[in-house]
């Protein structure tokens, strides 16, 4: 019924003196359209509801990450792992030949990739019982994984069942490193590669270690291209294998680097390549065509490049209108024509830390560059401080900015003497604190007279950080961090 035939029955109704009929119609209409509104009410309620129960279900998803290594690289690959992709596993083991205490490491007897098959069996068999965990990712040292594309696709499948998840290959039978432990060298062996990183549902895991002993399904002693021989155990115990790739068809786990992922058929007959003519089971595509837009791993990267993927991941993005705007305001941004002349100067004022002292600069009209580079430059040899003496900051003498004498709260060494740093109380002993190297202040002696000449003394503005109450002191370390920069 339409708005024009309600309202020309309500009409007639009201010449008619139909009062009952009229009340009868606007009923009805209203639950009408009380019914098409709160259809649509409960049908986005039901597309949210939808939305946040795919989110705690990647939520629910634990990985447990087993990743092998060796003492040597435990402060260079194994030490960036630990800082970045590392850190959002829900359970994470180092798998080394020696202990460490700045890495969670389990300690096993081997070493050197040709032991790599017998590791992997010894690894997977000392996970703790008690660790609850959905799936385990086996990765390398070199390697890439974003974990919540991980946990997405898992999350569509049940742990309790054997399954097996990674970059698919075919070992080809022409391949000596492919021909099956038992002699037989006509069999071509599926295979998931182990530099792309794999996974194994709960049950799988349950099913390898306490199968791989069984010599007639999976090979015995240590030696073996640990990937294949993985994944004919796993085979022989039952265990399927998941296409990973999205529903476009493009790949979510990659052997190599992202760069060798946009352009493999162009570079695929590289020497580091062209395994892929003989062992490739997927078409292979030409850049953004190559790879899903939740793609899980990538292989064969420098610590640089790992460092790389964790800003472009997880810190690069494309501005919004909902963002914070990180731009500073222009009068800070903008640098003095005349100072452009002056680049010693520029470079101090450029690295001064603190935004407020900085925009005084910026914005000061007089300044005296002659003047600002002799006291900035002046450096006196193996200069000493102690708490409870009085200091003033360079850059205040420099550019004539307000005098603020500074008593000294504490002295923080490190290995390099020149890079001692100094906490100050900008009000003298009320309790504002900010942080700075010794390098940039000067004593409040005698020898500074000169350089303290013509300061005027008028209230400051600088951006400080309030005294912690003295009842709880914190570490020299952690201090350091949150107290805000003088310069």
């Amino acid at each position: 019924m339409s708005f024009i035939r309600v309202f020309k029955t309500i009409k007639y109704s009201l010449k008619k003196k139909h009062f009952y009929v009229m009340i009868f119609i606007i009923g009805v209409y209203g639950l009408m359209y009380e019914n098409i509104v709160g259809t649509q009410i409960v049908s986005q309620m039901l597309v949210l509801q939808h939305h946040n129960f795919k989110e705690r279900e990647h939520a629910k998803v634990r990985v447990m990450c087993l990743i092998p290594t060796e003492f040597k690289n435990h402060q260079t690959k194994a030490s960036v792992i630990n800082s970045t992709w590392a850190k959002r596993c829900d359970f994470l083991q180092f798998v080394s030949d020696q202990p460490d205490d700045s890495l969670p490491v389990m300690v096993l007897n081997s070493s050197g990739w040709g032991n790599l098959w017998g590791k992997t069996k010894t690894m997977f068999s000392a996970v703790n019982a008690s660790v609850e965990f959905d799936w385990v990712l086996k990765a390398d040292t070199d390697s890439y994984i974003i974990m919540e594309n991980l946990k997405s696709l898992l999350s569509h499948y049940n742990s309790s069942e054997p399954l097996f998840a990674g970059s698919i290959y075919i070992c080809r039978s022409n391949t000596k490193e492919c021909n099956d432990f038992d002699g037989d060298g006509n069999t071509d062996q599926v295979y998931m590669t182990g530099g792309a990183g794999y996974v194994l549902s709960r049950e799988a895991v349950r099913r390898f270690v306490s199968g791989h002993v069984d010599q007639t399904k999976c090979r015995p002693g240590d030696q073996g291209p640990e990937d294949v021989e993985m994944s004919r155990c796993l085979q022989r115990l039952g265990v399927s294998f998941i296409d990973t790739r999205d529903k476009d068809g493009r790949n979510r786990f990659f052997h190599f680097s992202a760069e060798d992922a946009l352009s493999l058929p162009e570079n695929v007959h590289r020497p580091d390549l062209s395994w892929i003519l003989n062992y490739g089971i997927l078409p292979m595509a030409n850049g953004a065509e190559c790879c899903s837009k939740k793609a899980i791993s990538f292989h064969h990267l420098t610590t640089q490049q790992i460092k790389m993927m964790e800003y472009m991941v997880y810190a690069l993005r494309p501005q919004t209108s909902e963002d914070e705007d990180l731009n500073m305001p222009a009068d800070e941004a903008t640098l003095p024509n005349a100072m452009l002349d002056h680049s010693d100067i520029l470079e101090v004022v450029m690295n001064i830390r603190n935004a407020t002292l900085r925009k005084a600069i910026l914005l000061k009209q007089d300044i005296n560059f002659t003047n600002a580079a002799q006291i900035l430059n002046k450096v006196k040899q193996n200069e000493t401080f102690n708490i409870g003496e009085l200091v003033y900051l360079k850059l205040d003498l420099a550019m004539e900015l307000p005098e603020r004498v500074l008593k000294i709260e504490q002295v923080i060494d490190t290995p390099e003497p020149e890079k001692t740093w100094l906490i100050l109380n900008d009000n003298v002993g009320v309790g504002n604190l900010c942080k700075v190297e010794k390098s940039k202040v000067v004593g409040d002696d005698k020898d500074n007279e000169d350089d303290k000449e013509g300061i005027y003394n008028i209230e400051n503005n600088i951006t400080t950080t309030r005294i912690p109450d003295q009842t709880e002191k914190p570490q020299e370390v952690t201090f350091l961090e949150v107290v805000s920069f003088c310069a």
